[in-house]
């Protein structure tokens, strides 16, 4: 099956803890022809090195993607690593991808004694996204508005 050709992607993110190890909040998201936000959500553990992994998920009316990624901190609150897309629907359906994680973890020094809803985690991706047509989605015609056409059997152009 052919792909479209890969575009650089940016994804940002803002949370606010809601519990330990989970985080909700709110997200905008651009590629080359295309333009989103909406609410994003995120289950984030440690690992045994103290690296950072996670599952982050972005959704919005047009659909909805589900990155996994991992971070190593470089300061006090910056960590940089590695994202993956693994999954998609809706408008993101087939949409593959990979690339550079930025994330800044705010740690209040009140959240875990009062409120664990006091920590901010943002955090941006930015890497190579592509598309992958299904076979039921028909033949692809291009962007326009900021969408992908296609063409379904029996429609006319």
């Amino acid at each position: 099956m052919k792909s479209h050709p890969a575009q650089t992607a940016h994804f940002k993110f803002n949370l606010i803890s809601n519990g330990k190890y989970t985080a909700a909040g709110s997200f905008t998201a651009a590629g080359s022809a295309w333009i989103d936000e909406g609410e994003a959500s995120q289950v984030f553990w440690y690992t045994i090195k103290g690296d950072l992994q996670g599952i982050l998920t972005l959704a919005s009316q047009k659909g909805a993607l589900t990155f996994t990624f991992t971070a190593a901190r470089s300061t006090e609150e910056v960590w940089n690593g590695h994202f993956v897309i693994i999954n998609g629907n809706g408008d993101y359906e087939n949409m593959h991808g990979q690339g550079e994680t930025l994330l800044t973890l705010v740690f209040s020094p009140l959240a875990d004694v009062v409120n664990p809803a006091l920590d901010v985690i943002k955090g941006s991706f930015t890497g190579q996204v592509q598309y992958y047509p299904s076979q039921r989605a028909g033949r692809y015609l291009g962007p326009l508005a900021g969408r992908n056409i296609y063409l379904h059997k029996g429609e006319k152009v």
